[in-house]
């Protein structure tokens, strides 16, 4: 409850990062989905992946190039 509010604030509030675009999708239960972001470097990016990892339920944070 509340992982996707939780999910947008670091990455807008607290990163300053602008989303390009969020897809979620579910099936019995388990979320799963991208976030397209542009950040302006690796480190920014870095920080933001152990960022999200800590958030309760995520199970794993990947960077991908799509």
């Amino acid at each position: 409850m509340g992982m996707i509010n939780e999910i947008t604030s670091k990455i807008s509030n607290e990163m300053n990062v602008n989303i390009r675009k969020f897809v979620i999708s579910s099936d019995a239960g388990i979320f799963e989905g991208y976030v397209d972001l542009y950040v302006h470097d690796k480190n920014i990016l870095d920080k933001l992946i152990k960022s999200i990892s800590k958030i309760n339920g995520i199970q794993s944070v990947l960077r991908t190039d799509l």
